[in-house]
């Protein structure tokens, strides 16, 4: 039996296939496209949306079109990294497009869940609040960069004061915005 395709987020974009080999995404677009997608899993984000963010608020004339193959070319991509290839991750929809992330396939899931889980750090008896928090941000993969380091695009801020790639800043092993 393979495993489950992994996805990092927390720093440059990674994607591991459920073989354990590194899937190859292809350019900046298709990146692009599944940061912002990543960072709603599961969820439908609209079309517009999407060409807005791909295009830093500045999409050319045939934007729903360049999404539409960057669409397929991040489908193909996701695709080669799954042994079944008929369990469609990418989904179309009416009216945008959804990426399915089953648990613990997510690094910032992974990291919400191992770093907010009561009692999971106290429970190191002698730990000093230094070596919990270290370990903290060890999980979560606090020393890595924005996944948008890895794309020489990226896509638009989220909001004043948030992290550049709309992820929680870590501070002292707590997540602040």
């Amino acid at each position: 039996m393979r495993g489950r395709m992994r996805f990092g987020i927390l720093g440059p974009l990674r994607v591991v296939g459920d073989d354990g080999r590194e899937v190859a995404l292809g350019g900046r677009m298709p990146r692009a496209l599944l940061v912002v997608l990543l960072l709603r899993p599961n969820e439908v984000v609209a079309s517009g949306r999407l060409v807005e963010e791909l295009w830093a608020g500045e999409p050319p004339l045939s934007g729903t079109k360049g999404l539409q193959v960057h669409v397929s070319r991040l489908r193909h991509a996701l695709v080669a990294g799954r042994s079944d290839p008929s369990d469609e991750q990418l989904v179309t929809t009416a009216g945008g497009y959804l990426l399915k992330i089953g648990p613990d396939e997510l690094d910032a899931d992974r990291c919400e869940r191992l770093c907010l889980r009561p009692g999971r750090w106290s429970r190191q008896a002698g730990s000093s609040s230094h070596s919990q928090s270290s370990a903290r941000r060890s999980s979560c993969g606090a020393a890595r960069s924005c996944p948008t380091s890895s794309t020489t695009h990226s896509p638009r801020r989220r909001s004043p004061g948030s992290a550049s790639c709309g992820l929680p800043r870590f501070r002292n092993g707590s997540p602040s915005r």
